[in-house]
């Protein structure tokens, strides 16, 4: 009889879910197949699928194996029909065993599905052994800054330098940048931390950071790596990152803003109000279209904000807190906004807007988030 393995299926769907916190990705073979291959332990199993980061799992189950070589399984298939037995009212295990051509099946009672062999695909990693690693405690409102300045940092085909949240700790506060190169994201996280020196933190590894089961994160250069009981995804800081993250020059921009006097301070609350009932109004548009022009006359105590769309123009005001100084008119990327308002619910927090004329820049401070963009028009 041809040799089967079996695994309860509670822990294959915990082992899928662990999985699938590393997505598939388009043009990454890697991605959308799940190396399968024995562990030298009688029953043991270890599943890997790798894409920016890269996740391995151990399973536990009985019987052996039924491929000695690595096996590839397509995770388009695989994973939707591993899932839909939490549906299914049958008990059963699942059982791995290989065909008389040569295929894999899988079985959950009378449901199978079987899966042939494929070539040989690169790209997947074996665990890196922990150099000196440091565990990262990463509170709710750190997470919350570090998702935020995500939001401005430009992916690893557009700026491989850039694909991450650079993080450097000071004597009394923790800095967070980003950058698209359009728009440079500054967060002070000024609570007690855990990082100790300069981490170019992979985005991918954000989605990892408040998944269910994880046991701890940990800082082991050059690796990120999110700890569970049934094993770790991991992901190499970018080199790049590491070497050419431009973290001088973007605080030289932002301290520019040093001199120049508010143009505007609002409430940073009403002023959210705002941003949102816009992108609702907007929510059916091109992103393209989403401009907001903000404009203030001397001596007034309002600003006014308008989106202006080919067959529409939508029209909101706000008071500000102290008589405007002088005239301005610019544009804004509304889309780009949401990031700035995520802690204006914080007593006494004030949306504070500086412009820099002559070189088309605003520079906005919103608690502990400071954000410098260009101005279309000024």
């Amino acid at each position: 009889m041809a040799e089967s393995w079996e695994v309860r299926r509670d822990v294959l769907l915990e082992a899928i879910t662990l999985l699938n916190l590393v997505p598939s990705q388009s043009g990454i073979p890697s991605s959308d197949f799940f190396l399968v291959q024995p562990d030298k332990r009688p029953g043991h199993i270890w599943m890997c699928t790798a894409g920016g980061a890269v996740a391995n799992v151990h399973l536990e189950g009985t019987g052996t194996w039924p491929f000695q070589k690595p096996f590839y399984l397509d995770r388009r298939l695989f994973t939707p029909f591993i899932t839909a037995f939490p549906e299914i009212k049958n008990k059963y295990n699942f059982e791995f065993r290989k065909t008389a051509e040569g295929a894999l099946r899988v079985r959950c009672g009378k449901p199978f599905e079987d899966f042939s062999a494929q070539p040989s695909v690169m790209g997947y990693g074996e665990i890196p052994a922990l150099k000196n690693p440091s565990k990262l405690r990463i509170s709710d409102e750190l997470m919350a800054l570090m998702r935020c300045a995500s939001q401005y940092a430009s992916s690893e085909a557009e700026a491989p330098h850039l694909a991450c949240v650079y993080l450097t700790p000071r004597p009394k506060w923790l800095e967070i940048l980003a950058t698209n190169q359009k728009i440079i994201f500054c967060g002070k996280y000024r609570f007690s931390h855990d990082i100790k020196s300069v981490i170019p933190f992979p985005i991918q590894m954000l989605s990892t950071l408040q998944a269910e089961g994880m046991s701890r994160m940990v800082w082991s250069a050059p690796n990120v790596f999110a700890q569970f009981p049934r094993g770790v995804v991991w992901q190499s800081v970018s080199a790049q990152a590491s070497k050419n993250f431009p973290a001088d020059d973007l605080r030289e921009r932002l301290n520019r803003k040093q001199g120049i006097k508010p143009a505007f301070r609002a409430s940073a609350a009403k002023f959210a109000r705002v941003v949102e009932r816009l992108s609702t109004y907007l929510q059916y548009v091109r992103k393209e279209d989403w401009v907001l022009n903000i404009s203030g006359t001397k001596g007034s105590g309002q600003i006014f904000l308008v989106s202006r769309l080919p067959h529409a123009t939508i029209n909101e005001h706000l008071r500000v807190l102290e008589t405007i100084d002088t005239n301005f008119n610019f544009d804004w990327p509304l889309d780009q906004l949401g990031g700035l308002f995520k802690f204006a619910g914080t007593v006494d927090s004030a949306v504070e807007c500086r412009l820099e004329k002559d070189a088309g820049m605003s520079y906005v401070t919103c608690g502990p988030i400071e954000m410098a963009m260009s101005t279309r028009r000024v």
